[in-house]
């Protein structure tokens, strides 16, 4: 189950349109190191992003932490990522949000 799980993951994470037309310069950064696999880097660009309320790299933080790229895996901190992206409308963080609650991850 786990393995469809991230293929699902995968697939909404890497086919979504919605990041290449983000007009924040920083987060298309952030973006670009996450498709160079710099993880670190990205988790470093975005999460000032984040905290700014910027639903997209919320979404990419809630990832990077549900799967301890570039930072310590903490599903606490990616539930709480995906659901300030998810409640802006977000559908890739509503999905992973559920997902989390399906499997009891980082959630009550």
């Amino acid at each position: 189950m786990n393995a469809f799980r991230l293929a699902l993951i995968c697939l909404v994470f890497y086919t979504s349109t919605s990041y290449g037309q983000s007009h924040n310069v920083e987060f298309k950064k952030g973006w670009a190191a996450v498709k160079q696999g710099d993880f670190l880097r990205a988790s470093k660009i975005l999460e000032p992003i984040a905290k700014q309320g910027d639903s997209n790299a919320q979404y990419v933080l809630g990832y990077l932490y549900e799967r301890g790229k570039g930072v310590s895996k903490n599903l606490k901190k990616a539930a709480a990522w995906y659901e300030l992206s998810a409640v802006q409308g977000n559908r890739q963080s509503q999905f992973a949000f559920g997902s989390l609650y399906a499997f009891g991850d980082g959630v009550p």
